[in-house]
């Protein structure tokens, strides 16, 4: 049965009809463009982080935050989609590359030692990005929780699908139960083997931003997703992941209402209203997930409903650019955003505030896009080469 995908040819973007065993080793501009709307969400939240401005919308290891005003956390709300997206978009991508080269007849055990290079390579730039960007010691941040995820996957590929999802659905069904069983205390640190898997702690080594049970469960799911995406046993179509929208959004309203499992900040019905939609980043709780899941997935529907119009956009480009080389994106907007930030044309006539933060976002956007693209294009003339690592 043949089906519609948008392949590339060269630089350019062209439609046409391909079978599904062939589907194999096509990119996806629906899943790049996902990716591209996480960098630039992400890109978005550094923004803020490094101009000094406030836009928490989450809580950490079960403390409730102090919020600004609407704006500023309807932003930080609309930015915590971003490391979701990025995780799912983990596995899927390993999905991909897998059965990329396995269709190119390259044996799983090379498969895997790219994965565990791949692995090494974000531990490495984790910690030093620790040590120069943020002027901190080394930790377990999101480039730590890929690695992880990268290192999981390297076993996930010689299991069936079917146990994939077992293995990935208990860990996310247990995980709340565990964590309330070490529940964090300040005066009472955890075991270094606990911190890590459940909390998010830097007071003391090990130090720890993204605990290593909680994001990298989210990759074995993108990774499945991509597998059925592969074997063509997923239609994507917009009316289908509205649907998962809207049961995903369902279940965290469910599970909010009865305020325990599941909950790592329960809501009270003497607190604001908006506090119903704030729960824990670091650990993520399993409500966290299924909220931010939900808009994701949501956004992702409005994605492949306007797939053919977007791809004939700027937008469109500048999304499948970014989405395509979210590590190398990841180095550099983070190098940018600490260098340029204090010598944007426009900070000494604009006091700090949503409407700077968004203007410095749109500058630095404009900016990373030709680096991007020109990166793109040397790693796509140059397929085999150490780029492809990045």
């Amino acid at each position: 049965m043949n089906k519609t995908v948008i392949t590339y040819e060269s630089e350019s973007l062209s439609e046409t009809t391909i079978s599904a065993d062939q589907a194999t080793t096509k990119r996806l501009p629906v899943i790049d463009m996902m990716r591209g709307i996480a960098m630039l969400l992400m890109l978005l939240d550094h923004t803020a982080y490094f101009a000094h401005f406030g836009i928490l919308a989450e809580s950490y290891n079960g403390v409730r935050p102090m919020l600004e005003s609407p704006p500023h956390f309807l932003t930080g709300m609309l930015t915590n989609i971003a490391t979701p997206v990025f995780m799912l978009l983990t596995g899927s991508s390993v999905a991909f590359v897998e059965a990329s080269r396995l269709k190119k007849n390259h044996p799983l055990w090379r498969i895997s030692r790219f994965l565990v290079c791949r692995a090494l390579l974000l531990f490495g730039l984790d910690f030093l990005i620790e040590r120069t960007i943020y002027n901190a010691p080394p930790a377990l941040s999101v480039l730590s929780a890929a690695g992880l995820a990268l290192l999981m996957l390297t076993g996930a590929q010689f299991l069936r699908t079917n146990w994939i999802i077992v293995i990935a659905s208990a860990i996310l069904l247990i995980y709340p139960t565990l964590w309330q069983m070490y529940h964090y205390s300040p005066t009472s640190p955890p075991p270094p083997l606990v911190k890590i898997l459940f909390y998010s702690e830097q007071d003391a080594p090990p130090l720890v931003q993204y605990p290593a049970l909680g994001w990298p469960i989210l990759a074995l799911f993108g990774y499945v997703f991509g597998r059925l995406i592969q074997h063509g046993q997923i239609n994507l179509s917009s009316k289908r992941i509205f649907k998962w929208a809207a049961v995903s959004m369902m279940v965290f309203f469910g599970l909010r209402i009865l305020g325990g499992y599941g909950n790592f900040l329960p809501y009270s019905p003497n607190q604001p209203l908006i506090y119903f939609f704030i729960e824990n980043k670091q650990p993520p709780s399993l409500t966290y997930i299924l909220w931010n899941s939900s808009l994701a997935l949501g956004i992702f529907g409005l994605i492949l409903h306007f797939e053919h119009q977007l791809q004939r956009s700027i937008v469109g480009r500048i999304l499948i650019v970014f989405g395509q080389i979210p590590l190398f994106f990841y180095v550099t907007h983070l190098l940018v955003l600490k260098w340029g930030n204090d010598i944007l044309p426009f900070q000494s006539s604009i006091n700090k505030g949503l409407i700077r933060n968004y203007l410095e976002f749109i500058f630095f956007t404009l900016l990373l896009y030709p680096i991007s693209a020109f990166y793109r294009h040397l790693r796509l003339k140059n397929p085999d080469s150490l780029l492809r690592y990045f």
